[in-house]
C-alpha cells in the first residue's frame, strides 16, 4: 500500500481523506478522479499478469478499492438531489392556510367540489 501510494504521489492518500471519511463536496476533478481508478486499474492487471506476490497484489487491489470507493462518493455528491415532496403533508398544508378546502365541508363535503381561499384565489389567476 505504502509503494502504491508512493509511486502516485500524495493524491491518493488526499483522495481517501477528501471523498472517503467525509460527505464534503467534490474537491478533486471528477475527471482526476476517474483517471486516477483507470492507472490504478492498469497497474493491477499488469501484476495479476507478472504473478506478483500476494501482499503486493492484495496491496494494489486495496488501492484500487480506495479509489473507486472516492469515485463513487465524487459521483453521489455531484449528483443533484431532488428534494421529495409528501403528497399527503403537502396537501394538508394547503388546506389549513386555506389555499382550498372541500365545498360544503360542514355538510360533510361533496366529491370533486372544492372551494378557493383567499390564498387559492390569485394561484389559480396566474395558472
Amino acid at each position: 500500500m505504502l509503494r502504491g501510494l508512493i509511486r502516485i504521489g500524495i493524491r491518493s492518500a488526499n483522495i481517501c481523506r477528501l471523498f472517503c471519511y467525509s460527505s464534503m463536496p467534490s474537491v478533486i476533478p471528477m475527471d482526476e478522479l476517474k483517471a486516477a481508478v483507470a492507472e490504478q486499474g492498469a497497474i493491477v492487471r499488469k501484476l495479476k499478469a507478472s504473478q506478483p506476490s500476494p501482499d503486493e497484489l492484495a496491496a494494489a487491489i486495496e488501492e484500487l478499492k480506495i479509489r473507486k470507493l472516492a469515485l463513487s462518493n465524487a459521483e453521489k455528491a455531484a449528483t443533484v438531489k431532488e428534494p421529495k415532496v409528501d403528497r399527503a403533508k403537502f396537501e394538508n398544508l394547503m388546506k389549513r392556510r386555506f389555499f382550498y378546502g372541500a365545498a360544503f365541508s360542514l355538510y360533510g363535503g361533496i366529491a370533486g367540489l372544492y372551494d378557493l381561499g383567499p390564498l387559492g384565489v390569485p394561484s389559480k389567476q396566474t395558472w
